[in-house]
């Protein structure tokens, strides 16, 4: 079945929703997938689409969305901050619970800094956290994850001609105002500066599984492997906030059968 497109949220700040339903018998388990920012967000957009499609055919009732300021929802970008975003996650939950049968087990995915907004969400008071968090190649080090951005968005302006000129002048992450193509305002990059690994909660999850690509090896909060928490190297090399090919998406298919399996585990 076609995916339901939805507006939900007060006036003003609504999100843009996709929600799929299992066309055959359902599993009892909902999905809500949590997109990145940016450039990274165009680059994963068949990820979410691919998954989402892959959960629903086995049963899933899955919540796809836009962040205030992306894609359909409301907002241009240019005043977005943290915590509004976090508020976004925590708004699609509930959404996804309010539209899915009474009792449904809740999943939710993050890449990158939507990994990120799905633990801040679920450490929010009022907020009710999800059965299993799974979060992939996650911006812990909010200062390094700027410098990356910074670094691919001048690695996309350098001049490609025989006789350039100077090649452009780093940036700065405390500094930076785009980053390929999508606006940084001053509250979210002071945002981003604050996030440190020592600052993270652990989340109030029952299953947690932080997957990463090769290559994301950035500091991780200190939480300790356990039944209710596994790390997982995965076989596989994205870079997500690649200046090639900018606006293509990347689904490599380990990685997408991955997901799915650390997704649709044992409850």
């Amino acid at each position: 079945m076609s995916p339901q497109p939805l507006r939900f949220g007060p006036p003003g700040q609504q999100l843009f929703g996709l929600w799929h339903v299992p066309s055959g018998q359902a599993l009892g388990r909902t999905a809500v997938l949590c997109p990145p920012f940016g450039q990274e967000a165009l680059r994963s957009h068949r990820l979410y689409r691919l998954l989402a499609e892959r959960l629903v055919r086995n049963g899933w009732h899955v919540l796809r969305f836009d962040l205030q300021g992306s894609g359909d929802a409301d907002g241009d970008g240019s005043d977005v901050t943290l915590s509004a975003w976090v508020g976004d996650m925590a708004a699609a939950s509930r959404q996804a619970a309010a539209l899915a049968p009474p009792g449904q087990w809740q999943a939710w995915f993050g890449l990158r800094l939507g990994a990120s907004l799905a633990v801040l969400a679920a450490a929010q008071p009022g907020v009710s956290p999800p059965q299993r968090l799974v979060l992939l190649d996650p911006v812990f080090d909010g200062t390094t994850y700027l410098a990356q951005l910074a670094a691919a968005h001048v690695a996309h302006h350098k001049p490609v001609h025989a006789h350039p000129g100077p090649p452009p002048a780093p940036v700065a992450a405390t500094a930076l105002e785009q980053a390929l193509g999508f606006a940084v305002p001053p509250a979210l990059r002071t945002d981003l500066l604050a996030l440190s690994p020592r600052t993270w909660p652990q989340p109030a999850v029952a299953q947690l599984a932080v997957l990463r690509c090769q290559g994301h090896t950035l500091a991780s909060p200190a939480w300790p492997d356990g039944p209710g928490c596994r790390q997982q190297l995965l076989p596989v090399t994205v870079e997500w906030a690649a200046d090639e090919a900018l606006g293509s998406s990347v689904v490599p298919a380990p990685l997408l059968q991955a997901l799915l399996q650390t997704l649709e585990g044992p409850p």
